[in-house]
């Protein structure tokens, strides 16, 4: 926040980013964006517990100086929800846990592996529907694609998909929880709960 001046006791005007809601980015960050890149190109916004960078070569250098501005933010939402991740680590523990994962999601694997499954699925739910109907593409489609598809490539056993859906959708709350809601964050610890109680069964 500015101070006031001085000279005259006035209050300078609050800087645009003390205005800025959660609700407001959710609804449509776009013009904030806008407005933040014209007026406060870094700015930190309280709402979120966090600084905003909207310029692309602010966004460029950030993302190009690893010694400066480190991925491995303990506290973020993500963190608190899963613990260490991927996403905000860097360095041999990044590597640790990335290793895994590149070999077995390169292009040629998964066209080798998992391009026929995934084929069959989508000829299948395609298959539910019948010329009229409406559908919501994302529940009554991609869902379930995308929930058979991590299963397959993971090794992670069939479920009801409205089971792995509430882990998936609890977890996602608490990820963007930067408004640190408890409500979400409670949410969020009791789907990673859960989701660590069947790894723990699978392993």
């Amino acid at each position: 926040m500015r101070t006031p001046t001085a000279t005259t006791g006035s209050a300078e005007p609050a800087p645009l980013s003390a205005a800025i809601t959660i609700e407001a980015l959710d609804d449509d960050p776009f013009p904030i964006y806008q407005s933040l890149r014209e007026e406060e190109p870094v700015a930190w916004v309280p709402a979120a517990h966090a600084y905003l960078v909207t310029r692309w070569e602010d966004v460029r250098r950030i993302c190009r100086d690893a010694e400066t501005f480190s991925a491995a933010v303990h506290d973020s939402p993500l963190s608190q929800s899963i613990g260490p991740n991927l996403l905000h680590s860097d360095g041999a523990y990044h590597d640790r846990l990335r290793a895994p994962l590149t070999e077995g999601l390169r292009p040629s694997v998964i066209k080798r592996t998992m391009e026929g499954a995934i084929q069959d699925t989508v000829h299948s739910l395609l298959g539910q529907f019948r010329p009229g109907d409406v559908v919501d593409l994302v529940t009554g489609f991609a869902q379930t694609l995308a929930v058979r598809a991590l299963q397959w490539v993971t090794g992670l056993p069939e479920m009801p998909i409205a089971v792995f859906t509430e882990w998936v959708d609890g977890i996602a709350a608490g990820a963007a929880n930067y408004e640190r809601d408890p409500d979400k964050q409670r949410r969020a610890d009791e789907a990673s709960a859960a989701v660590d109680d069947m790894l723990r069964d699978q392993l």
